[in-house]
């Protein structure tokens, strides 16, 4: 007997596809488990040009969605989202973070558990740093370096946490 791990792509009745208007911008995201009461937001990580984006998590989405309410977004740019309308905002984290975290805020989903995959790493801890009231745990799949140079080049300049500057030079 086969044991065939449920996915996106042979559970369709385990999901659904949906939009909301985020900063002017229509924006999909893959909603499942919605019986859940722990949100689950999973933050995927750069295509490098416009296209894949959520269903690189085809994997996890169906089998999280037996313990949380996932929500998998496409970021801006990415998968069935609008591009930014300055294109270079496709390379800027912080844009892309805004983004994610004005999401979060239109569809009421905090305090949630957010995950994110490598430029999605950045996204997701830059969302905890930002507005730690909104997230109860932060999970770092594959993430490029959070701190440093790494984060001064990605564009994620400072955040402000409780009342102190933090920024990309910050190296604790």
């Amino acid at each position: 007997m086969v044991n065939k791990m449920k996915t996106l792509f042979n559970s369709r009745d385990k999901w659904t596809s949906e939009f909301a208007t985020i900063d002017g911008y229509k924006t999909h995201y893959i909603e499942a488990g919605k019986e859940n009461e722990k949100c689950l937001l999973l933050v995927h990580g750069g295509a490098c040009e416009v296209g894949m984006g959520n269903y690189r998590w085809y994997a996890n989405i169906v089998p999280l969605a037996e313990t949380f309410h996932v929500f998998a977004i496409d970021e801006l740019g990415h998968g069935y989202t609008d591009p930014p309308r300055d294109l270079h905002d496709l390379s800027h984290i912080g844009v892309r973070a805004e983004h994610v975290l004005n999401f979060i805020e239109t569809l009421d989903l905090g305090p949630l558990v957010i995950a994110g995959q490598s430029q999605g790493g950045w996204i997701v801890t830059y969302i905890a740093l930002k507005r730690p009231e909104l997230v109860e745990k932060l999970i770092l799949i594959d993430s490029g370096s959070t701190a440093g140079r790494t984060a001064e080049i990605a564009n994620i300049g400072s955040v402000e946490v409780n009342g102190e500057k933090v920024d990309g030079n910050t190296v604790d």
